[in-house]
């Protein structure tokens, strides 16, 4: 009997391992580039799919450019409505609502926009008749329509600027005047029920 050294015995061992490797490995790469269009390719193809991540939701977002709120019979163009950082003021007219410019457009992912008017009844002044769970719709000028859903209301200072600093999901603000010499700022925040486009 032929006696074999420990070196060839360790030669040998790892030949049959890398034959074996090779069986196992191969046929996978056969399948995947040769085999594409059989079920064992659909299967790697599939697989291949399956791990690719998933695209995030698309944002969907418009300037605004009216507001109705049919529950309080409040029907308005929107206009953009711009901050005076030497005044401390907002521009304002007496028959439009305004888009405050520095604040998030109507959208489904983040952000508050806001729009403030005047508290006559033309413009905002019916605001104080809305009741929990009305609705709003902003259109915007790619021709989105917003639906919105009454939260809260709450009074502050004509100084609090939390407003645009909020961070969150997508809310409306409006803003009006209030309190018996309209010292106040009334706010009315609704959330986002939907969007569609017209």
């Amino acid at each position: 009997m032929k006696k074999f050294s420990i070196q060839k015995v360790a030669v040998f061992t790892a030949g049959i391992l890398t034959a074996a490797s090779l069986a196992i490995v191969l046929p996978a790469v056969y399948f995947d580039h040769e085999h594409k269009g059989t079920a064992a390719g659909q299967l790697y193809k599939i697989s291949a799919q399956e791990a690719k991540p998933k695209p995030s939701t698309p944002v969907i977002t418009g300037h605004p450019n009216h507001i109705s709120i049919p529950s309080v019979s409040i029907d308005l163009p929107v206009i953009n409505g711009y901050y005076d950082t030497k005044s401390g003021e907002w521009t304002l007219t007496d028959d439009k609502a305004q888009f405050a410019t520095p604040t998030a457009e109507p959208n489904n992912i983040a952000g508050n926009t806001f729009i403030y008017g005047h508290a006559l009844t033309v413009v905002f002044g019916r605001l104080t008749l809305i009741k929990p769970g009305a609705e709003v719709f902003i259109t915007t000028e790619n021709g989105y329509t917003f639906r919105y859903k009454f939260v809260e209301t709450y009074a502050t200072s004509p100084t609090d600027t939390s407003v645009l600093r909020y961070q969150g999901p997508p809310v409306l603000t409006l803003q009006t005047c209030s309190g018996s010499f309209w010292q106040n700022r009334q706010m009315y925040v609704f959330s986002l029920e939907n969007y569609a486009k017209a």
